[in-house]
């Protein structure tokens, strides 16, 4: 390749990059629209256009998604469920005052424990599942985290043929 075919690859990359965004809007858009439609309907209705080799599926979906604040699960769980629940990691915040701390024998924990911060990580999925179980009851994690639901369009082909726009009739 040379100079001049590199230029003219570049305008062309250029310009797919402008339709891609001007497609990308319109697609939004147009989602946007369906949000509107469906937030009118109830949550289990969706919209079905049957085709030749496929049937186009529509239906309105919700993701949640939940992040548990580790200090204040801390404060309501019981500390054997929340060490269940919670990974704990440590980050040497002084490497050398940890070195010095490790060549003296005998090391009292509490002085190994200075030079670390913890890091807290709630396991959702163990939170979810000692729920379940009964071992976390409601009022130990009200208050604990924050869940944030996404709404979407959900826009798919069932059945097998071609991906082109032929199949719709």
């Amino acid at each position: 390749m040379d100079q001049k075919q590199a230029k003219k690859l570049a305008i062309e990359t250029f310009k797919l990059q402008q339709k891609q965004k001007e497609l990308s809007d319109e697609i939004n858009k147009r989602r946007s629209e369906l949000q509107n439609f469906f937030d009118g309907l109830t949550k289990d209705e969706k919209i079905e256009i049957n085709g030749k080799n496929k049937k186009l599926v529509v239906s309105k979906k919700e993701r949640v998604t939940i992040k548990f604040d580790p200090f204040k699960l801390r404060e309501k769980l019981r500390y054997e469920i929340f060490t269940k629940v919670v990974a704990v990691r440590y980050f040497i915040n002084d490497v050398s005052g940890f070195i010095k701390m490790l060549k003296k024998y005998n090391v009292p924990a509490n002085e190994f424990k200075e030079y670390l911060d913890p890091d807290y990580i709630p396991n959702p999925y163990l939170i979810k599942e000692y729920y379940e179980r009964g071992d976390i009851e409601p009022d130990e994690i009200t208050g604990t985290f924050e869940a944030k639901i996404t709404k979407y369009i959900d826009i798919r082909a069932v059945d097998k043929g071609s991906n082109d726009e032929s199949w719709i009739s």
